[in-house]
This record gives structure tokens, sequence and C-alpha cells, in this order.
């Protein structure tokens, strides 16, 4: 929300910075345009600039995301133009809360004491309009129809109390009223900032920064830029952390690799001090931590054991990493006591983290408790042998059926070139993407319906393959109306032949790394499994065991064991929460005897095996 005034300060300022990593960002004015402001605008009928609070523009606003967007997307979120969103960080957020259901989250208020019982809340709280409101698409789709009436009830003349009141009645909902919201939407009142504005002091310092998902109020754009310059620096550092995992990836690739083909890859220090910002690991708590001490081992059922040689010996050595980090952060003179105790857990992608609490001697003598996050970084697997025996990675075929201007082929194919093309040749991997120029239909596949600003999906195709020549890109027109069925049918003729290749049937919404194609090379077995990949949204780590189903003969096929089997050549039922439609990866030997659509073998031999991917998320 914003006015003509603001377009080329704040409203800017906005969409240069958060506004760019959003699915879709569009601001509401009464006046502007896309030509003289470069911005996405749009001017409601009937709604000024000049009215404040901006009742009317509020409810307008609403009204018109509902009825424009309200298909389209998981997430709504209504902000000022003073407001920065720390864009990552919520949808890392919203990810782990179910969409369908309906929320209204924000900073919970009540209104001010003395005019707090004119606002007809009834001791109910509503979502303070400045640090931003969240509404997921159910709750949007149910307020929709009452927006009308609410504004004909108004007892007030503030905007975000009557909305709040509006979500009440109609909902049966109010806004959340946990107390972390308060920090997690944060608004900063003249007590908590000793400078003349907010957020132009110290960042490093400042403990908002560090978990709030928005940051209210940013008046002057000068302090969005430096607040956003702030996040930017945090995410490199997160990125140097990624480049070390990658690090540890290419000396596994060099082992199959032949040594004619080896690059020196640089090694890693074997324990890294953590801060807990820039750590990548994920924090949901779905992966159990087992405490200890000096002596036992505490294991999450509340079960001690004395901590075996193992043990004692890996402790040992991330202690040295430990106590260096802890001395650095002490005045001269400290000294390590003991160890007070700790928690441990292993993370399937990064390694094992620990948690470890040191007392420590000051120089008056005085006991000083130092928390410190130590990760011990997965080593490469050892393949022993001779490299020349080592089984040929399979070629992978991505298949994607496009519309003939799909909003999301742009999108699919920036991930593609930085995960595929932008590696050294020669790639292991192709690309058809089918392009049904016979109309569009409704698919559950698909996301937003295009708009005026569509490229045409011939157009950005022949770009990249002048750009990559060598990319292995080929498209092909289908003359009917779009659906990923029958795209996938036609991408499959052109490789029925190749019966040792790997297909990986997908849409444009998908997004994967390198890791994930490996993935498919690894879980497709040829004559025995097709692999169904699931999106890393999902977040099946928490309360749901009915994940995956495998017969498990394959050694390589990884621990997946939460799941259950299913009988030979049986349907296999998925999570009712879970649309994998259409992401499959199957060799093509095996597509005559799989019902792709259905989820169903019909062959005795062949097996469906379905598990949540990290590496492998749907937009």
């Amino acid at each position: 929300m914003t006015a003509g005034k603001f377009l080329h300060t704040r409203a800017t300022a906005c969409n240069n910075t958060w506004g760019r990593q959003v699915s879709k960002v569009e601001f509401f004015s009464q006046h502007g345009s896309w030509e003289d402001n470069h911005l996405p605008i749009i001017s409601l009928p009937g709604v000024s600039d000049d009215v404040y609070p901006p009742q009317g523009k509020a409810f307008r606003m609403l009204q018109y995301m509902c009825q424009n967007h309200g298909q389209s997307y998981d997430w709504f979120m209504r902000a000022d133009d003073d407001s920065y969103i720390n864009v990552e960080r919520l949808q890392r957020f919203l990810g782990k809360i179910d969409s369908s259901k309906k929320v209204y989250m924000g900073q919970p208020g009540y209104g001010f004491p003395a005019v707090r019982h004119k606002l007809g809340l009834n001791g109910r709280n509503f979502c303070m309009g400045g640090p931003g409101v969240i509404f997921s698409r159910a709750a949007i789709q149910a307020l929709c129809p009452h927006l009308d009436t609410c504004m004909e009830e108004v007892m007030s003349t503030e905007e975000d109390v009557e909305i709040g009141r509006c979500v009440t009645n109609h909902l049966h909902i109010q806004c959340t009223r946990a107390w972390e919201l308060t920090e997690l939407f944060y608004h900063a009142y003249e007590e908590e900032f000793s400078e003349d504005r907010p957020f132009t002091g110290n960042l490093q310092k400042n403990r908002h920064l560090v978990k709030s998902l928005t940051l209210h109020h940013m008046k002057d754009p000068h302090v969005m830029y430096q607040v956003h310059r702030h996040y930017t620096k945090a995410a490199m550092n997160t990125t140097e952390q990624e480049i070390a995992m990658l690090q540890e990836s290419l000396h596994s690739i060099n082992n199959i690799l032949s040594p004619s083909l080896h690059k020196a890859v640089p090694s890693l220090d074997q324990n890294h001090p953590l801060d807990e910002q820039s750590l990548s690991i994920d924090r949901d708590g779905s992966l159990p931590w087992v405490s200890f001490d000096a002596i036992h081992v505490f294991s999450p059922r509340g079960v001690a054991q004395e901590m075996g040689v193992p043990w004692q010996q890996d402790l040992r050595e991330v202690l040295e990493s430990a106590i260096a980090t802890a001395t650095e952060r002490l005045p001269v003179g400290s000294k390590v006591s003991h160890l007070i105790g700790g928690y441990r857990r292993l993370h399937p992608n990064f390694g094992t983290e620990y948690v470890i609490d040191l007392a420590l001697l000051n120089h008056h003598g005085n006991q000083v408790t130092i928390r410190n996050r130590v990760i011990r970084p997965l080593l490469p697997a050892e393949f022993r042998g001779h490299a020349q025996h080592l089984p040929r990675m399979p070629h992978v075929y991505v298949i994607v059926p496009v519309q003939e201007r799909d909003p999301g082929l742009q999108r699919f194919l920036q991930m593609y070139e930085a995960v595929v093309l932008s590696s050294r040749p020669p790639h292991t991997e192709s690309l058809i993407i089918v392009i049904c120029t016979g109309g569009a239909e409704e698919d559950p596949g698909k996301g937003d319906k295009h708009d005026g600003n569509t490229l045409d999906a011939k157009a950005v195709i022949d770009f990249y393959q002048r750009q990559f020549p060598s990319s292995q890109i080929r498209s092909v027109i289908l003359d009917e109306p779009f659906s990923l069925q029958t795209g996938h049918r036609k991408g499959l003729e052109l490789v029925k032949k190749k019966s040792d290749y790997i297909v990986f049937l997908t849409n444009a919404n998908a997004q994967f790394s390198q890791d994930f194609l490996m993935s498919c090379r690894k879980y497709a077995v040829k004559g025995s499994q097709v692999y169904l990949p699931m999106p890393r949204r999902w977040g099946w780590n928490e309360g749901n065991q009915g994940i995956a189903a495998s017969n498990h003969r394959n050694s390589n096929q990884g621990d997946h064991d939460k799941g259950r089997e299913t009988d030979l050549g049986k349907r296999l039922y998925l999570p009712t929460n879970v649309n994998t439609w259409p992401n499959v990866c199957i060799y093509v030997h095996d597509i005559d005897d799989v019902d792709i659509y259905n989820f169903k073998s019909h062959s005795a031999k062949l097996q469906m095996f379905a598990a949540e991917n990290l590496n492998f998320k749907t937009i």
C-alpha cells in the first residue's frame, strides 16, 4: 500500500530490494503507471490517496487480491511501503504452515486503552497493519464475499482494526496471539531505539534483524537499502558454507571419474565454528537431538548410557575447535574449566551438528558459560577398486510440457542454466520442451495464468539454444490443448528407443539442483524401481509416516525405512496432502510397465518408490 507521492522513493526502494524476491508484488496507488514509474501499479476505482487512515483502500486491496489472484498463490501479504520483508526467512516460516487452513497472521494488537472500548473488538485482537498482515489462501477466499458488508458496518476509522473485526466476525478466527509474533512482525516503537530513526545504528548488533520476518518502519529509502545490504552480506556468508559443501561433492565426483579427468579440489578444515545466522541447516525440530555430558549420552527417551570410544574421539576433536573459538571471545587470562554438556544431531545433507556448553574461568576467577555451535561436514564417499569398472552414469532426459505463452518457462530455464548449462561439458542431461499450441486447459500442475508480458515459448527456447549451442535442448510443437499428460507422451516418443536412459517427467514449476539429478539416477532402477520425488515444501518429517514405499532390495537406495511396503503390482497410495504428479524419474525401458499418472505398476518386478527430496521443490 503506497501513494503517488511515495512512488519514486519508498515504493521504488521496496521494488529494488525485497520486491524482487517475492513471487509477485503490486503497488496500490491512486496515481502512477508502469510507463512513468517502472512499477507494477494498481489504481483502484474510486479510491483516493488523500484519505487517511486508508480504510477504503485496504478493503478494496483485499477484494482485488482475492478476485484476481485468489487461486494462484498460497499466501498473501498486505504491506506498507515503509516495511522491509525478509523474503527468504518468511518463505521458510510459511513453508511449515498449511495454507489450506484459514490463517490470519501478523503482530497482534488491541488498540489504545483509551479508545479500546469504542472499536467493537469485544476483547479480541487484530493484526496491526504496519509490520504487515498475512492471509492464507483459504482465509482470503473465505473473506472475499464478506468485504462489502464489512465496509458498511465499520465502527471506527482505522483500517487494520476494521479488517481484523471483519475477519473475526465472518471467519471466526483472530490474529495470531503468540508473543513471538511481536518479534517476527516487528514494529519499532520510539522507546526501543536510541537513534533519530530506527534501523540506522549498528545493524550487526540490532537483535531484531536476527530473527524478524518484517521490519517496520523505514520512512527513509536509504535505510531500506542499508538493511538490504546487511542481509545480502549475510547471504554471502551462507553461500560460502554452500560452496564448502559443493567442494565435498566434487571430491566424490572425482572418485567416480577416471584419473585423467580429475580436477584439484581445495581441502576443507574438518571442523567449522558456526554462526546461527549463516548456517543453512534445517531448524524446524524434525531432526532429533541427543544430549550428553562429559560421561553419559542421553537418548530422546531419557535413557542414559556411557559414552563409547567413537563418541569420545569425535567429541574430543570437536572440543578443540569449540575451545579455540570460545577463548577468542573472552578477555586475556580466561581459561577453560570443564565441559558442562551439549547436544548432537546428524543431518543427512550437512553432517553432524554440535551445540556445546563450556564452563570457563575469567581473569577474576568467576565462572562463565559459553555456548558454541560446531558442524562436522560429511566426508566424501570412498570408492575402492578401479574407476573404469564403476557403472556408467546414465543420461537423464528432462521432459517439460508448456503452453505457447507460459509464465513459468523462463524461470525454469534460468534454473536449468544454473544447474546444467553452466557446468562443464559434456553434459549427461538433455531437455525436451513440448510446446502445446492448441489452447490452454485447466491443469493441476500449473500455476499462474500468463499476462501480456509473457514471452513466446519458442522465442525463449531459441534464445537459450543460441546462447548454449551444445546444450542439448530440444523443442517440439504439439498442436493440441495444453495437458501435462499429452505433452509427456509426445516427449517420450522422441526417446522411446533409448532404453538405457532415464526420463524425468515434470512441469515448468519445478526447481531442482544437480544433486537432485543424481538422486534420479540413484533411485530409478532399471527393471526394478520407479522414483517419485516429493517436493521439499511438504515437510514430511513432522508427523507423517506414510512417505515412502519400496522393496529396498537395492543397497544403494538410501535410508527411507520410515514408510511402508506396498503389495507387488498394486497402486501406491500417497498422503492425501501430497500432489507429486507429474514428477516421475523412470527408465525408458520401464515406461510401458507403469501407469505413471495413477502411480500404478503393471509388473510384479517394478516397484514405485516415493520419498521427499531436499533438493527439489515446486513453485
